[in-house]
């Protein structure tokens, strides 16, 4: 991988870690970061499309898509990912965190509404 996923620098072809310290590739357990990258980031596009198409009369829909943008926070959480991705995903988590704010509170209206 040419570049770093974390601070964009230039990663000689054969080094495993960038200067800042992010592991880029290398023999043990070699996970492509770029397509990892993508799948995470579409995955989140289509639980964002599936949010702004619910119907708001239908909590069980809400209920399960909250679920799923919690597992995928689980899934890219530092503590649990892998490699240090702290550039592209420290934002994708603030907006999951928004998300996931907004559902709850969509389905506490919901709640007090029946």
């Amino acid at each position: 991988m040419p570049v770093c996923p974390n601070c964009g620098s230039y990663v000689s072809p054969g080094d495993n870690t960038c200067i800042c310290g992010t592991y880029v590739g290398g023999d043990e357990g070699e996970l492509d970061l770029e397509n990892t990258t993508m799948e995470i980031f579409s995955k989140y596009d289509t639980l964002k499309r599936r949010y702004y198409n619910l119907n708001n009369q239908d909590s069980e829909a809400y209920s399960e898509l909250l679920e799923e943008f919690n597992d995928l926070k689980d899934e890219i959480e530092p503590n649990n990912f892998p490699y240090d991705f702290e550039y592209p995903f420290s934002t994708l988590l603030m907006d999951l965190n928004h998300d996931i704010s907004n559902l709850e509170n969509d389905m506490d209206k919901m709640n007090d509404e029946y």
